[in-house]
């Protein structure tokens, strides 16, 4: 079964899977929701879904949660001050690094970023997942 699905106006959540162009010329996407396959020409704003009830699935438009902390992310709330803390702006991304003490592990709750000097401790709702969409 196959459909075309106008990329700006789905519920599917899809993500570029190929670093460059596949031999025939097009991009395949996935979408990370559930899982639906798709190619997209180039200089066309559709793609094509396929595979075995790839509409009939459904899709709920969001990503399963996983209880793995975020690789990324991005400061939406930055109460800190100090020099340590110059770097940690709202709209800043951040890679997440490894606790210090690693008695407390990073959680989808509590992650570490790298300060200026040392590791800073973000809780929630001063952070959210950071993730990269595909350029179109």
């Amino acid at each position: 079964m196959k459909e075309w699905v106008d990329i700006d106006d789905t519920v599917h959540d899809l993500v570029k899977v190929n670093k460059s162009l596949l031999k025939d010329g097009t991009d395949k996407y996935k979408c990370s929701g559930c899982g639906a396959m798709g190619y997209q020409t180039p200089f066309v704003t559709a793609i094509e879904l396929v595979g075995r009830g790839a509409l009939m699935r459904g899709c709920s438009g969001e990503e399963q949660e996983s209880d793995s902390p975020p690789k990324k992310v991005m400061i939406i709330l930055s109460p800190w001050t100090g020099k340590n803390h110059d770097n940690i702006l709202i709209g800043s991304i951040h890679k997440v690094v490894i606790s210090p003490k690693k008695k407390k592990p990073n959680t989808r709750s509590r992650v570490w970023v790298m300060g200026k000097n040392h590791p800073v401790k973000l809780l929630e709702g001063e952070f959210k997942e950071f993730k990269r969409k595909p350029k179109l």
